[in-house]
């Protein structure tokens, strides 16, 4: 029997997001981008601004995997550029992002003493932004696609020297060596870090997604306090494109975060945030 998720007492967790790719949905009229808002104005959420749509890639799995070096085109449209619609709640801890093929809905750490809320919360109101933009925007051929889940961490270290003497310490993967092979260099003046690791998932013999990891020095905006940020997100394509399919996917994805964390941390990291076991997995992990 698989072992109870990770839990921590004190993550250092400052964002969640979670996002579906929606394919098939009609462009954004005004009237249905005003019954959008109009619903979520009922909990607290108003239109801030809008930005230039992002791209959403597809997640794909081929043989002997390489970059593509990509030409510069230059597309010429007869219409407007799309655009994204963000949405935030007065006191700035709430967010949904929606344009015509992506809907994300993000937690952030609005202030020092904020909370992370857990993931069953989290999930329960992605699914409702998630079946109000069905039901707005979507079309005969409406159906949801790539699903990402992120969890941005912010990580204090010590002092300004720590920024390149204590990234060991917050890293499993990175104190497991001794030092340089040749001895030639001294302390690297900034660590940043990439890792891409293949999401598994029972009973299928092809990747469920991709779990990207990146690990770059930081400076807090109070007190310009020196940070490691920990950004990991689990992004693949669900096994039906319906929100029960999303549903699945983003389950397995925010597990593959919560294992990988904790497998890339170490274990005075793990007390200084307080990690416990349970036998349920229902606790305070992340």
């Amino acid at each position: 029997m698989q072992a109870a998720l990770p839990s921590f007492r004190r993550p250092p967790v400052v964002e969640v997001v979670i996002g579906a790719q929606m394919v098939g949905a009609e462009p954004h009229s005004l009237q249905a981008l005003g019954r959008f808002a109009a619903s979520l104005a009922d909990e607290g959420l108003s239109v801030q601004e809008a930005r230039p749509a992002v791209e959403v890639p597809p997640e794909r799995f081929v043989p002997a995997e390489m970059p593509v070096v990509a030409s510069l085109d230059v597309l010429l449209g007869s219409g407007p550029p799309p655009v994204c619609h963000v949405m935030r709640s007065a006191a700035g801890d709430e967010m949904v992002q929606v344009q015509t093929d992506w809907i994300a809905v993000n937690w952030r750490k609005a202030s020092a003493d904020s909370e992370y809320p857990r993931w069953p919360s989290r999930w329960d109101t992605f699914e409702r932004r998630a079946r109000l933009a069905q039901t707005c925007f979507g079309g005969s051929d409406f159906r949801f696609g790539v699903v990402e889940v992120t969890y941005l961490n912010h990580i204090e270290l010590d002092d300004a020297t720590a920024l390149h003497s204590q990234p060991a310490r917050v890293l499993s993967f990175l104190a497991a060596g001794d030092g340089f092979t040749d001895g030639f260099l001294g302390p690297a003046e900034r660590c940043h870090a990439g890792l891409d690791f293949r999401i598994g998932q029972s009973g299928d013999d092809q990747p469920a997604g991709r779990l990207t990891v990146s690990a770059n020095p930081a400076w807090h905006q109070e007190g310009m306090r020196p940070l490691l940020v920990l950004t990991l997100t689990a992004r693949g394509n669900p096994r039906s494109p319906s929100l029960g399919g999303v549903r699945e996917f983003a389950h397995l994805a925010r597990e593959w975060v919560v294992r990988a964390f904790a497998d890339l941390t170490t274990s005075e990291m793990h007390a200084k945030w307080e990690r416990e076991d349970r036998e349920s997995n229902e606790g305070a992990e992340p």
